[in-house]
């Protein structure tokens, strides 16, 4: 009778381990895409204007036609951004662009907003 309770805790046991490794994931994938949705959300958000150097188009089965312009920043980087092809938009002319920033690791990110001409 003593060999069967021990077996039984046993198993108990184990089982209680596994759910306790399994909840602990969940728990840290949780907490991790938490801390992501803080870090993206958080920060500055500001609106640039920044001329267009480049523009051109990539097509392919799967995605369909994508438009891309490439906009030349104010500390002299060059960012590539996507844009709806019925807006058109010609070398020289500037455009609206959105600049978040995050407060973990100042990551920024640029969307395109609108032509200025």
């Amino acid at each position: 009778m003593s060999s069967i309770n021990k077996k039984l805790e046993k198993l108990l046991r184990e089982d209680w381990h596994k759910n306790f490794r399994r909840y602990s994931i969940y728990f840290a994938i949780v907490v991790l895409l938490i801390m992501a949705t803080v870090a993206y959300s958080t920060g500055e958000t500001r609106i640039i204007e920044a001329p267009v150097i480049h523009f051109f188009s990539e097509a392919s089965d799967e995605t369909g036609e994508r438009f891309y312009i490439t906009v030349q920043l104010d500390s002299n980087k060059t960012k590539r951004l996507r844009m709806p092809r019925a807006i058109a938009v010609k070398i020289g002319d500037k455009v609206k662009v959105i600049e978040r920033s995050t407060n973990f690791f100042d990551l920024k990110k640029y969307t395109f907003q609108m032509v200025v001409r």
